[in-house]
């Protein structure tokens, strides 16, 4: 059982008058709230000052908790937040492309579901409160309207060569290491490598900028961000749980002090806030003057954000504040968080997966020369898009690695007004009455499982908890399941840019030593750590052979 009153570096008169805020918030959000979900089932709450949140937050390995009670209650129940708050818990799937309860409060209902406040406020002391991450509704549907081009499929094409040249210096890096070493293999912690890659290609595709991580140790932005998750939201405590959900009440003026708080994981969030806010500037101030004397056209991020900048409509004008922000949100929470941290994780998860089958890693060889034959056969000398997507092994053993490793856990929402969500599969209450839909109130908390949802049997088969790329070839389940098999994405193509450039020069085998790679959760985000060696942030050693 998890006992806060040990980890909480607090006087009692303090605490307690935690514990009244909580009372009274809690007071006010169950008066204002028209629906209670207290007849769905939950699980034993150990504390009521933070919740089940400890069990998520804290795992031996990444979802127990989550497969663990959906196994014991179902699809959805209920979890406790902080100060005894109702949490609605959601895995409910989908059949045949008909979209339930997850994909209702994703896009089916509109605005009617927002970031939670928890969320918002790590995204604003990170990025600043005028971003696309921070703002909701009109504001948010502005930013998307206005940046949209730089994600388009025009876009993807000019990316392409950059993809390659950063996959290509990576791999060069490697086949140095193997030189010096004198051998055609070296164990090779997987992780950083590709960290660094993903991070050079941001700075290229986004902004024009070199970040130069993989050209040393001397990448200012790269010592900003490595190991940030795993510093920042690795093993939280109880306090640091507490304190976070107490911070989302704070006004949003008052959130960018919170740097200054004498509290390790802010200052580190802080001292990389300061870089990239730096950088923002920078990169603006040099796009700003070359727009005014060259009016230049292009479609990358920078260039938009610029554009936006000097407009004369209110409707597509963003503020030097808002532009600063955009690049912040890009730079981390979208390219670098879900960009920079879901490309570099899922390859080294799949590296890591391959090493364990050389099986599935020589099919995979395999299909990237048969595709290269046919580049060199009609005068070309790189992949095109078309290319890679007429790869479908290559394909499948990038979306099992995302099905069975997926980088974030759960998705969190509240809901902005009362609602009501259709289940796909019937639940039973506590009671034990069956329920196919689930009213909620305005400012329901909503937890979506993605891991949960990623291993049910009813949607993936009963091999569900085995990584097993064939599953996306059956041409059965790829006609079932056509929602599950989505166009390419710029995060997609610079994955399998690098996976291609990397399998086809290098082979994966587990390191001699064998070490216990867990899933470890930082925040909701999944990162492969080395049990017992969890204070190195994510790693992956693996013995990496050249290929002859």
């Amino acid at each position: 059982m998890f006992t806060l009153l040990s980890s909480l570096p607090l006087s009692s008169p303090a605490l307690a008058a935690i514990s009244v805020l909580g009372v009274l918030i809690l007071f006010l959000l169950k008066r204002l709230r028209r629906y209670s979900i207290s007849y769905l089932p939950a699980p034993e709450c150990p504390s009521w000052l933070v919740g089940n949140i400890p069990e998520f937050q804290r795992p031996r390995e990444a979802g127990d908790a989550d497969f663990q009670w959906s196994k014991k209650f179902g699809l959805a129940f209920r979890t406790k937040g902080c100060f005894g708050e109702d949490i609605l818990y959601l895995a409910d799937p989908k059949k045949f492309g008909i979209p339930q309860a997850i994909q209702y409060v994703l896009n089916k209902s509109g605005y009617n579901f927002a970031k939670t406040l928890e969320l918002r406020i790590r995204q604003q002391y990170s990025t600043g409160y005028d971003s696309i991450v921070w703002a909701e509704g009109e504001q948010h549907a502005k930013h998307r309207k206005i940046m949209n081009p730089a994600f388009s499929y025009n876009a993807l094409k000019g990316f392409v060569p950059v993809f390659t040249e950063h996959a290509k210096k990576v791999a060069n890096a490697w086949k140095d290491i193997l030189d010096k070493e004198n051998g055609n293999s070296s164990i090779l912690n997987v992780p950083p490598w590709l960290s660094r890659t993903t991070l050079d290609i941001i700075g290229a595709t986004a902004f024009g900028y070199n970040v130069g991580a993989l050209g040393g140790s001397d990448s200012e932005i790269y010592k900003a961000y490595y190991n940030l998750y795993s510093q920042t939201h690795y093993n939280l405590s109880n306090f640091t749980i507490l304190f976070r959900r107490i911070t989302s009440f704070l006004p949003p003026f008052l959130v960018k002090y919170l740097i200054y708080l004498p509290k390790k994981d802010l200052k580190r969030m802080g001292s990389f806030t300061k870089v990239i806010k730096t950088l923002g500037e920078k990169i603006l101030a040099e796009q700003v003057a070359l727009h005014a004397t060259s009016k230049p056209e292009g479609k990358d991020v920078i260039s938009i954000l610029v554009k936006a900048n000097f407009s004369e409509d209110p409707k597509k004008r963003m503020g030097d504040h808002e532009v600063v922000a955009q690049f912040m949100a890009l730079l981390f929470v979208i390219r670098i968080t879900a960009g920079h941290e879901t490309t570099a994780t899922t390859l080294s998860w799949i590296f890591y997966e391959l090493s364990k089958r050389p099986d599935i890693q020589a099919c995979l060889r395999n299909e990237i020369s048969e595709t290269r034959k046919k580049v060199i056969n009609r005068g070309d000398t790189e992949f095109s898009i078309a290319d890679m997507e007429s790869m479908p092994y290559t394909a499948a053993v990038m979306k099992e690695t995302l099905r069975y490793r997926p980088i974030v856990l759960h998705l969190f929402r509240r809901a902005i007004r009362d609602d009501v969500i259709p289940l796909d599969v019937p639940q039973r209450t506590a009671s034990g009455n069956l329920i196919n839909e689930i009213p909620i109130s305005k400012g329901q908390a909503v937890t979506l499982s993605v891991c949960v949802y990623n291993r049910l049997k009813s949607i993936w088969g009963e091999d569900a908890d085995e990584w097993k790329p064939e599953r996306f070839l059956d041409e059965s389940f790829i006609a079932k399941h056509s929602y599950h098999v989505g166009v390419i994405s710029d995060l997609t193509l610079e994955m399998q840019v690098i996976l291609m450039e990397l399998v086809e020069n290098f082979a994966f085998a587990p390191a001699s030593s064998e070490p216990d790679i867990k899933a470890a959760v930082a925040s909701s985000v999944v990162q492969p750590m080395v049990r017992g060696e969890e204070h190195e942030g994510s790693k992956v050693p693996l013995s990496v052979t050249l290929v002859q």
